[in-house]
């Protein structure tokens, strides 16, 4: 929890979020996917560490079958190539990882509306009323949302047939599966993210346009600029970023564009509200 608040706190850094631009908060009570934002990534980064120290003992381990104890002059059957720790903590992952991908989905739905932020609806360009503007790639945000949560069923608890090796191999792990799933929802993660940064970068442009007193984060400010160097704004006339320009931002996010961009600066003990 204490390291997801620090990165939350380094990117809004300098930002009018946490100064006096922030008394005036739109609601009472914020959408729970902005206000739990660091439990959500807390609890995942508190799975990812546990997960790691775990697969690290077995991936460490010796799993030799027969075991040889020379010493003895002997040998025993054992069972510790079993990879049911390996595919038990993958599956752990999963789950970890899905409410992540759900709150950041309804963040990015949320800021499309102009209900939920007073900027523009679809946050269409100023001088183009009328239009869509990004709510079109609502759609495939969720989708692929959907997508990557449906992999979450763990497969650790499954087993392939008990007559194998004639009743020996009675039982599998399952753990290439469980990797493997954790590898696509990952890949589908990252897509999700793609288009959240889209959406996420749109609100900012319009937010500086619409209050003068708007000021990003240090942190923000740069991986802004970076993102918007792959994917150009969305302005009059304009259509939603093509194949291209998408592929090309995932691939960056992938490649860690947005760690990149963050300052190592010790963390605050505190965070003023924030107006979101």
């Amino acid at each position: 929890y204490q390291k997801a608040l620090r990165k939350i706190r380094n990117f809004l850094h300098g930002g009018s979020l946490t100064s006096s631009f922030a008394k005036k908060p739109k609601h009472l009570q914020t959408p729970l996917s902005f206000r739990t934002l660091g439990v959500v990534l807390g609890s995942a980064f508190d799975a990812l560490s546990f997960c790691k120290k775990q697969i690290a003992v077995e991936l460490n381990a010796h799993q030799q079958n027969p075991l040889v104890l020379e010493e003895e002059d002997r040998m025993m059957g054992c069972g510790n190539f079993d990879m049911q720790a390996v595919a038990a903590m993958l599956d752990f992952m999963r789950i970890a990882v899905a409410p992540c991908l759900t709150s950041q989905t309804e963040r990015s739905i949320k800021l499309l509306q102009k209900s939920e932020t007073g900027l523009t609806d679809g946050l269409e360009p100023l001088d183009d009323a009328g239009g869509h503007g990004l709510s079109e790639i609502a759609w495939p945000l969720q989708g692929l949302c959907v997508e990557a949560k449906s992999l979450v069923i763990p497969v650790s608890c499954e087993i392939g047939s008990s007559s194998q090796a004639e009743g020996i191999e009675d039982r599998m792990s399952m753990a290439g599966l469980s990797a493997r799933r954790l590898h696509d929802m990952v890949a589908l993660g990252f897509r999700c993210l793609s288009i959240s940064t889209v959406i996420s970068n749109q609100a900012i442009d319009l937010r500086n346009k619409m209050e003068a007193q708007f000021q990003q984060g240090t942190d923000l400010e740069e991986s802004h600029r970076r993102m918007r160097e792959l994917v150009p704004e969305m302005k009059k006339l304009s259509r939603v970023p093509g194949p291209d320009a998408m592929e090309a931002l995932y691939k960056g996010l992938q490649d860690g564009l947005l760690s990149k961009c963050a300052s190592k600066r010790p963390a605050t003990n505190r965070l003023s509200p924030c107006k979101l």
